[in-house]
């Protein structure tokens, strides 16, 4: 949700290692055939041209590892998605068998034949010919493996890969879907709504000029929940939502219920599910037994990528601090990221701590 939070490198080095050891099992297994064929044995394997051509084999499997992925991603994204299938398929196969003859001639051709003019004009007794039968062969050879490589190894894997990033997608949106659904189930209820009037009935007479930003903040609230579309939103504008809801709340509750807020300014750009705050809030206003004798004390602060929510432990009897909001949370978070919400209660607190994370970080999840 590949999503960085810290940017994620463990995924990505485990892919190139696998690529790595691929590319060097494919160049072994290549160059025996070869020489098996050339010279009806092995042994004169470690001559020093097989060896240079051995290096530059693997440097060149290893750029198609690298080079591959890229078409077929650009193939398969929406850029192309204006043109006929024909023609998409037109263009993938020029650009395939381009940039393989290319590769093959900048990564092994060119530099095999620098290094033998190089070892010949420098060195006695090294009379390594550029064999241009060999270079035809190996350039066709090379190509016609790296297009089978392509169309029926790489091109399989980005269209599974594709498949299943849809499907992911989709249950997302399912997923983001029934959670703006059950959102504004639980808050645009009437209970809610009676609480919020009420409150707000109390200060028309008593204070008229506080009952109109009573309203503001309202209806900014309810705004707020009605506008959600994307995924994840700046931590600095869900401060907004929870700002405004701690306002409503200190209207109605006074002293009973006390905020701390301390947001580190770096982590304000960073992301997270809309709304996540203010439902951590709700629960813990809702499953919390809030009175002047035991106000109820809510804490928001961030510790490196984590936003931690933490309140009292004074739990209305028979009630526990869970709910559909917070499992909302955590199902969401299962989709956007690899990093889990973390929960602690204690004797004494429950504490929340959500993953922040980097837009980049949210896209690598979702490739």
């Amino acid at each position: 949700m590949r999503l960085g939070i810290t940017e994620n490198k463990k995924p990505e080095i485990s892919i190139w290692l696998h690529r790595i050891a691929v590319a060097a099992a494919i160049t072994i297994a290549i160059q025996l055939v070869f020489l098996y064929v050339a010279y009806g044995e092995f042994s004169s394997f470690f001559h020093i041209a097989h060896g240079m051509e051995f290096t530059f084999t693997f440097l060149y499997f290893l750029s198609l590892f690298w080079i591959y992925p890229k078409i077929s991603h650009t193939i398969h994204s929406t850029a192309l998605s204006g043109f006929r299938s024909i023609i998409i398929k037109i263009i993938e196969g020029v650009t395939v068998v381009i940039s393989t003859f290319f590769l093959t001639a900048i990564i092994k051709i060119l530099p095999i034949w620098i290094l033998m003019q190089y070892i010949n004009a420098n060195y006695e007794n090294r009379n390594m010919r550029f064999d241009l039968d060999n270079l035809r062969q190996s350039l066709i050879i090379h190509a016609v493996l790296g297009l089978l490589f392509y169309y029926f190894v790489e091109r399989e894997r980005i269209r599974k890969q594709i498949q299943a990033e849809q499907l992911r997608y989709a249950q997302l949106q399912k997923e983001e879907f029934k959670g703006q659904l059950e959102h504004l189930k639980n808050q645009v209820n009437p209970h809610f709504l009676f609480k919020s009037l009420e409150t707000l009935d109390s200060l028309i007479e008593k204070d008229p000029e506080k009952a109109v930003e009573f309203v503001t903040r309202l209806s900014f609230v309810y705004r707020s929940f009605l506008d959600r579309k994307e995924p994840l939103i700046p931590l600095a504008k869900e401060m907004e939502l929870v700002e405004a809801y701690i306002y409503m709340l200190k209207v109605r509750y006074g002293d009973q219920i006390r905020f701390e807020n301390k947001i580190m300014p770096e982590c304000r750009s960073l992301q997270l599910p809309p709304g996540s705050i203010q439902i951590l809030i709700e629960n813990a206003v809702l499953y919390n037994e809030i009175t002047p004798e035991r106000p109820l004390h809510i804490k928001i602060h961030t510790e490196r990528d984590k936003l931690v929510v933490r309140n009292d432990l004074q739990q209305i009897q028979q009630e526990k601090p869970t709910g559909v909001g917070l499992k909302n949370i955590i199902e969401r978070y299962k989709y956007l990221t690899d990093e889990a919400v973390q929960l602690d209660v204690t004797g004494k607190e429950f504490v929340v701590k959500l993953p922040i994370l980097k837009v980049e970080e949210y896209e690598h999840h979702t490739e």
